[in-house]
Formats: structure tokens, sequence, C-alpha cells
């Protein structure tokens, strides 16, 4: 009975740690990843939006993209716990990359 007991308490002690909140470095790398993949997603909504209507990106479509992506970032890096801060515009660069990759093999570049 008393190995029962011991064995439960372990399972207890074993789930607990498997289902601990997220360290304060966890949270603020998964925020981060959010905000890049929104980024992405809206950046290419603008594309999308010009695509359909036969023009041009709207300037203020992807100033309004960026400008919430950077808030989101400067955001993160407030509450603290990110590895890296001011990565916004590294991140940034790689999202653009992304859309520009996707634009252009729709477009047959």
């Amino acid at each position: 009975m008393e190995r029962c007991f011991i064995a439960l308490g372990m399972l207890g002690l074993v789930a607990t740690m498997t289902l601990a909140s997220p360290t304060p470095t966890q949270r603020c790398a998964a925020t981060k990843v959010k905000a890049a993949g929104r980024n992405v997603f809206v950046t290419a909504k603008c594309y999308a939006k010009a695509s359909v209507a036969g023009g041009e990106v709207s300037p203020d479509c992807l100033a309004k993209a960026a400008k919430r992506f950077q808030a989101a970032f400067a955001k993160a890096d407030a509450k603290g716990g990110c590895t890296v801060v001011a990565d916004a515009g590294s991140i940034g660069a790689a999202a653009a990359a992304c859309v520009t990759s996707f634009t252009s093999a729709v477009a047959g570049e």
C-alpha cells in the first residue's frame, strides 16, 4: 500500500512538472512567433487585395501591418524574459522575405 502512495505521489509530481506554466522566455518566444506569423498573414492580405483590385499594394495597408508587428515585439520585449531583444528588424525582414517568396511564386516568377 505504501508503494502505491509513493507511486501516486511520483506520478503527481511528474504531471505537475509536465503541466507547469511556461517560463517568461518561452512566453516571449511564443509571442514573437505569433506576431511574426500574423505579420506574414496580414501583409499577404495586403498583396491579395491589390491582386484582386488589379492595382498596387496599398502603402497604408503595409504600414498598418508593420506598425502592429513593431508594437507586438515592443510589448513582448517590455514584458521581459526575452532571450533576444530589439530583434523586430531582423524578424520583420525574414517575414517580408517570406511574403515576397509567396507573391513571386504565385506570379510565376
